[in-house]
């Protein structure tokens, strides 16, 4: 069910003393090679793996596994323009909740993932995807530290880069350019303990960087913290609650934003004058207003997950209170407005136009996705606006259920308004992920593949919105592959029965 009714509704990482921080959706593990940084306690970076002579057989072995017309896990559909693919590293195992990353101007996509318990990032010019480049990773002993969190600029040219130092118990934000010479600095320094960082770019030359203290253990002494240096210039000490807005060209100066509510993963507007705290264990979803300084609670249950902003309004996925079935809903930061858009869904975007483009099923309602979980129901994809009110729903051809439903995914491009959809639904052995692409200005669906789910799937566009990368796979093989953007005004879409029919035979 679709509805747009009217109520009254990158970056984080765990961290902690006892346990390597997982990874987790919040966060993207995007940082710059130490070997281009010279801030100090930076240790090295060692090389990438796979140089001795039995590791490089077993990645050309993997890279023909790897069969033109498909990905890892998918059969793609005839007529897919495939710009390039690379079996990751032996040993590699990407994190799928972090989307693959375009940096240097979209000249490299890069890939977090770890190697046992080292967290790194490795990164592939496009130009030749089969050399694979350590981009940084956890520093070892003598002098250890720990990838906290991570965001590169808009245009993936300058990263910043928060990292742990556990012998000190010290946290730092590093600032580095992604060039061929490089050069970092040290923007902030925290002594203490914290449990969750926020790490955002707010535009081309200003970052956001918001720490949460750890809950002190009793009787034990607060942890002393300094305000950030140098670009804060202060030595007051810092409230639990802090967000640290960062010029990193100094054309303006830096500033330190109090609040009155405990922090949670950060996600800001496109201006910067709001930001959502999206709640956890530690805290409720909240609204920051940044120019006043005011936070307050969101009407919601729980945790949520903020989908994307459009001028002050937003969506989020979250809970039903009540009965406890996912779905996308949409609030307005600065009427306190908001509704439900699509029930047993947490796949949602705004177009450029404003429009709310969501994955659901219009034969899905609140009592249906309780009672009767499980029962075949087809799956749509649908632009909803508000004023004037309408809904242009689209067919996917595939039949699914609100279970499968709710956890399939949509990652959407503003540059060119197109939603790459993942759908999830029942195969005659395994369940089924499948790929479309939906133009909202042609109003075109396309089939990209499908095959056997064996594992998530993590996409993301190019900023100019025609390639799309995916990272895939499984125990045996994991592989990067980059898709160009079909012209969906001369393409017409191909029969989704034939990439079931395939999909079925696969399985």
């Amino acid at each position: 069910m679709y509805r747009l009714m009217k109520l009254r509704p990158v970056l984080w990482l765990r961290t902690g003393k006892t346990r390597r921080a997982p990874c987790s959706l919040w966060a993207v593990l995007i940082a710059v090679s130490c070997a281009m940084t010279t801030a100090p306690g930076c240790g090295a970076i060692s090389a990438l793996r796979g140089t001795s002579a039995t590791a490089k057989a077993r990645a050309a072995a993997a890279q023909r596994a790897l069969a033109t017309g498909h990905t890892a896990t998918l059969d793609l559909a005839s007529g897919v323009d495939v710009e390039g693919q690379t079996v990751l590293p032996p040993g590699f195992v990407p994190d799928t909740e972090v989307a693959p990353m375009w940096l240097d101007n979209a000249a490299m996509v890069a890939v977090a993932g770890h190697v046992g318990p080292r967290t790194e990032l490795i990164g592939f010019a496009r130009a030749d995807l089969r050399k694979a480049q350590l981009i940084v990773a956890d520093s070892p002993p003598p002098q250890p530290s720990r990838i906290v969190a991570l965001a590169p600029n808009p245009d993936g040219t300058m990263i910043a880069v928060v990292r742990f130092l556990p012998i000190t118990h010290r946290t730092e934000l590093i600032l580095s350019t992604l060039i061929s010479s490089g050069s970092a600095y040290r923007a902030a320094a925290l002594e203490g303990d914290f449990d969750m960082v926020s790490l955002a770019w707010l535009g081309p030359n200003t970052v956001a960087f918001a720490p949460r203290r750890t809950v002190s253990v009793a009787g034990a002494g607060a942890p002393a913290i300094t305000a950030p240096t140098p670009l804060v210039g202060t030595q007051t000490p810092a409230a639990n609650n802090d967000i640290y807005v960062i010029n990193v060209s100094g054309s303006s100066p830096s500033a330190r934003l109090s609040i009155d509510c405990t922090l949670s993963a950060l996600s800001w507007s496109p201006d910067g004058s709001f930001a959502v705290g999206q709640g956890d264990s530690r805290s409720n979803p909240v609204l920051i207003d940044r120019n006043t300084g005011s936070c307050r609670k969101l009407p919601v249950g729980g945790p949520i997950r903020v989908l994307g902003w459009f001028q002050k309004r937003f969506l989020y996925s979250a809970l039903n209170p009540v009965n406890r079935i996912p779905a996308v809903f949409y609030y307005d930061a600065e009427t306190g407005h908001g509704g439900l858009v699509a029930v047993s869904s947490t796949a949602a975007a705004w177009s450029s136009a404003g429009t709310a483009v969501a994955l659901g099923s219009q034969q899905v309602t609140w009592q249906s996705a309780v009672r009767t979980p499980d029962a075949p129901v087809p799956a749509d994809v649908a632009t909803l606006s508000l004023a004037p009110y309408y809904v242009n729903v689209k067919s996917l051809a595939v039949q699914t259920v609100p279970l499968l439903l709710a956890q399939s995914t949509m990652d959407y491009t503003l540059a060119t308004d197109t939603a790459a959809v993942g759908l999830y639904a029942p195969g005659p052995v395994a369940p089924l992920h499948w790929m479309f692409l939906y133009s909202v200005p042609a109003g075109v669906v396309v089939p990209l593949g499908s095959g056997r789910a064996g594992g998530p799937i993590a996409t993301s566009w190019s900023p100019d919105g025609k390639a799309l990368a995916i990272v895939d796979g499984n125990n045996r093989l994991w592989a990067l592959t980059i898709i160009r953007q079909p012209r969906f005004g001369a393409m017409p879409p191909r029969a989704a029965a034939d990439l079931r029919a395939q999909s079925r035979a696969a399985s």
